[in-house]
């Protein structure tokens, strides 16, 4: 019945009406200048009296459309070296939503301004730049209507605010993007947000039914011509001071450890890198989690050697289960501890129709008496039309032995816009493997998935087969022999009242077979009714009915065994969220009901408290009460942050987690001093702790503790 009830919204989505719209496909001309602004974020008129002026900025949320509010003036400019913005945006200071004052944390729970540049106009790719009333920065990149928060680039930005508006001015390097000097004709699109109205505004729109950022809203800036990459080398020299200290064992050591990355751009839309002794100290700590299912849990990479242009390496639309290449894989020993990594190079940009990307690593193997291992991966995607492209990609080698495992892998995607302006958007792929001393039959990965990414009507169908001996060795895999069906569909109405900015509904439905059939696992959720208020707050309800084969016994937080059988059972669920703008914000998770053949009550609980621009605290606290038998046990994971920011380029961040499941805690405290997007200087302590009782003692177990300078230098 679900099934039925799915595609019928699936085909009422397709059918339903869609409004034209007289604020798309905007164009401007744009000035070279040689009046050069300062940044500074103090808007100075004769600096961009020669700048092109925008002014018609319009509504996407909560109402498509309407006349902003809160008015803005944009300029921009550029010279062979630089894209220059200013924005006077008109906001009582007293309604300015500007708490966060460290870099890369939280800039989206302020007001901000950003722009969006895509300089082969291609409506696919495109790069994000915004900055808040602090002049906190964040950027990324965009394809299709995908963000990828964790690319970074070299780029300025201040801000100021004023008692009627706040002023923010940008210089964005022309050698910070890939571009093609023969096209002149840019992407462009400019973004702007009120957090405490919950207003979104944009300067063009396209398709009011996708958001103002997909990459396809973009108009056209005019007139970018002969600019200026210099050598187009970059150099990032860094330096590390370490001290190592462990509880069990003798080895504690201090470390000097310089590190090199070399970039370079064989063409302005084509860069090379090379890493020399790579050092990863600073790097985010996980968050801890407490797996209370089946299968292994799938940990984002935040490492900045592999963020950076990690979006040429994914594939078909997978985001966990199947993926052919997760650069986890490298760098980490199968127990989670670090490897070194000697040297590494990369590939990636744009040859004409072709997106290119090449990455291989030389990293000390996980044991010591074997060497060193290698590793690659390459990926490539040729752009068929605006809105498809086919593509492949090739993994070699094993992290953690000597074995030239291979991977192939090929797919495609193609996007369409219905007769009745909706989005539909496909993916087809395929993967297989050949692994040294393994068996290289039912080795094949396949799927295909649609997605209809809609405003008003939003769906997604996902069918995926893994076979029994799918193994990437570079990839990630945490069930397999299946064939499995995942569906959601979701409208959304926009009524915008005094009480409501929308209402929702949402229907998820997921059915796994194993390869001959046999049904594993059934999952149903229906939410009724998700509420977003017109305070910006959102809360919903939902029911739950799961069917779970066991075929192997598996344990629950090593409290109780659950033994092969099958099991349904039924589940409940509210959630709360409040505004993040505010002052004190926060959510509370409720889900109850059975689970396998116990029960289980899950309590979720978040503090954010905000005083001011300069302090920032966060708690986190879940517990999961469980019932088995007669016997009861809680699972519980504590996890707290406190930032202090002198302003924006000097912060103190910490972070604390606990669980105890694994009785330990983790303690990450960084001092960063950041004058400049490239230029870093920080001092790390990270320690872990073994604990007894309920907090009440705590092991010292490792300790590291690590200043680490980091310097760009462009030619």
């Amino acid at each position: 019945m679900l099934k039925k009830f799915g595609i019928s919204c699936l085909f009422f989505a397709m059918s339903a009406a869609y409004a034209q719209n007289n604020f798309a496909n905007k164009q401007i001309s744009v000035n070279s200048s040689d009046n050069t602004p300062i940044i500074d974020g103090i808007f100075n008129q004769a600096e961009w009296a020669d700048a092109t002026l925008i002014e018609d900025l319009v509504e996407r949320s909560p109402v498509v459309g309407r006349t902003p509010q809160h008015p803005s003036k944009i300029y921009i400019k550029y010279d062979s070296q630089n894209i220059y913005v200013a924005a006077v945006m008109t906001q009582p200071k007293s309604t300015s939503v500007a708490n966060q004052l460290v870099q890369g944390k939280n800039a989206w729970q302020d007001d901000y301004f950003g722009i969006v540049l895509d300089p082969t106009n291609n409506k696919s790719d495109a790069y994000y730049f915004h900055v808040t009333p602090n002049s906190i920065r964040e950027d990324g990149l965009v394809e299709n209507r995908e963000y990828i928060g964790e690319w970074q680039g070299i780029w300025q930005a201040r801000s100021t605010i004023n008692e009627e508006n706040w002023v923010a001015e940008i210089a964005i390097p022309i050698q910070t993007l890939s571009f093609d000097k023969d096209i002149s004709s840019w992407g462009l699109q400019f973004r702007r947000k009120v957090s405490g109205l919950g207003h979104n505004y944009f300067w063009n729109l396209n398709d009011t039914q996708g958001w103002g950022w997909y990459a396809n809203q973009s108009g056209t800036m005019h007139g970018v011509t002969n600019l200026d990459t210099g050598m187009g080398l970059e150099l990032k020299p860094s330096l590390t001071l370490k001290d190592h200290s462990f509880s069990e064992t003798p080895d504690d050591f201090k470390t000097f450890q310089p590190s090199l990355d070399v970039f370079y751009k064989l063409t302005p839309s084509l860069t090379t890198a090379l890493t020399f002794n790579t050092d990863f100290s600073g790097t985010d700590v996980d968050e801890q989690q407490v797996n209370l299912g089946r299968f292994s849990i799938f940990l984002p990479e935040k490492r900045d050697f592999f963020l950076q242009d990690a979006g040429i390496f994914e594939f078909g639309g997978l985001s966990e289960n199947g993926r052919p290449f997760f650069s986890r894989q490298i760098g980490l020993a199968s127990t989670g501890k670090p490897l070194d990594i000697d040297v590494g190079a990369k590939l990636t940009g744009k040859v004409g129709k072709f997106n290119l990307g090449i990455l291989t690593v030389q990293q000390d193997a996980e044991n010591s008496a074997d060497g060193a291992t290698y590793v690659a991966v390459a990926r490539s995607r040729y752009s068929i039309n605006d809105n498809g492209y086919i593509g492949a990609i090739i993994t070699s080698g094993n992290p953690t032995t000597d074995q030239q495992d291979l991977l192939v892998g090929l797919d495609a995607r193609q996007g369409y816009t219905l007769s009745n302006g909706l989005l539909l958007e496909g993916n087809a792929w395929w993967q297989t493997v050949d692994n040294v001393n393994e068996e290289n039959n039912d080795n094949s990965a396949y799927g295909i998935n649609f997605i209809l990414p809609n405003d008003e009507f939003w769906a997604k169908v996902n069918y995926m087969v893994i076979e029994e001996n799918f193994n990437p060795s570079l990839g990630f895999v945490n069930r397999k022999n299946i064939k499995t069906f995942e569906s959601e569909f979701l409208y959304r109405n926009r009524i915008n009242n005094q009480y409501f900015n929308k209402l929702q509904s949402r229907i998820v439905y997921n059915y796994t077979a194993n390869i001959d059939g046999l049904k594993l696992s059934e999952y149903k959720k229906f939410r009724p009714i998700e509420f977003s208020f017109a305070n910006n707050d959102y809360a919903n309800a939902a029911y739950i009915s799961r069917f779970e084969r066991v075929q192997h016994t598996f344990s629950l937080a090593g409290e109780v065994n659950i033994t092969p059988g099958d099991y349904n059972f039924d589940r409940y669920s509210v959630y709360y969220e409040s505004n993040d703008s505010r002052m004190v914000s926060g959510h509370v998770w409720l889900e109850t009901g059975d689970y396998f053949n116990g029960s289980r009550d899950d309590y979720e609980v978040g503090i954010s408290i905000k005083p001011n621009k300069h302090i920032y605290f966060d708690v986190q606290y879940e517990i999961n009460k469980m019932k088995f038998n007669g016997k009861t046990f809680d699972t519980k994971t504590i996890s707290l942050d406190i930032n202090l920011a002198m302003n924006a380029f000097w912060a103190w961040t910490n972070n604390i987690q606990y669980d105890n499941v694994s009785d330990s805690a983790g303690l990450f405290s960084r001092l960063k001093y950041e004058p400049q997007a490239g230029e870093v200087y920080q001092l790390i302590v990270s320690r872990a702790f073994d604990v007894e009782g309920e907090l009440s003692r705590f092991h010292t177990q490792t300790q590291e503790i690590a200043l680490k300078g980091v310097y760009t230098l462009r030619f």
